[in-house]
């Protein structure tokens, strides 16, 4: 899974770019990895209704906060699926 990474780093930066196209704060502190947090309380949305609603879609969140929510980019998921969640992200706001 090692030679995934580098996919899975350009999956994430792909969610991080369209999360932002949409409103949706995104933490760029630190090292950018396959890990996504997330803010959607820019958008009135709380990250339970944000996990909510996404997980209606199929799409799978991990609720970290009242405002973060944390994505991951993995070897299941490939851009496809990444532009899914990014639709399911725009039906939900």
């Amino acid at each position: 899974m090692i030679r995934r990474l580098p996919g899975d780093h350009e999956n994430a930066e792909f969610l991080r770019r369209g999360l932002e196209r949409l409103g949706i704060a995104v933490d760029r502190g630190g090292v950018l990895t396959n890990i996504v947090l997330a803010d959607p309380s820019g958008v009135g949305i709380t990250a339970e209704a944000f996990a909510a609603g996404l997980l209606a879609g199929g799409v799978k969140v991990k609720v970290c906060s009242a405002r973060t929510v944390r994505m991951v980019a993995h070897n299941d998921l490939d851009r496809d699926g990444c532009s899914y969640i990014l639709d399911r992200v725009k039906m939900l706001l």
